[in-house]
């Protein structure tokens, strides 16, 4: 018999732009059990150019994920969860010009 094993989700916000923006995350905290796929989701409102999410694992630094600049959805998917997933997911946003180099 196979234990099902909980995978344990947390985000929050982390602000780039004016006080008149507001990023709201629709749950602090979000369970699930492996190989179910999590929605992390955020609804904001205001001038925001990028969002971008990040993944911060115990005791390392937060790693980029994915970076939006045109659907500006809020929304990161996890398929296929496993406990390697679990961790702190932060939800940023940028408001300006963006320069990429090559």
């Amino acid at each position: 018999v196979r234990q099902n094993t909980n995978v344990t989700v947390k985000y929050m916000i982390v602000l780039s732009g004016s006080s008149e923006d507001l990023v709201k995350p629709f749950k602090d905290v979000m369970l699930a059990v492996e190989g179910d796929t999590v929605t992390l989701s955020c609804n904001y409102s205001g001038s925001v150019d990028y969002i971008y999410w990040y993944q911060q694992k115990s005791s390392s630094p937060p790693q980029f994920l994915i970076g939006d600049l045109s659907e500006k959805t809020g929304n990161l998917s996890i398929s296929s969860a496993a406990v390697t997933d679990s961790a702190v997911y932060y939800f940023t946003t940028f408001v300006g010009n963006h320069v990429l180099r090559l």
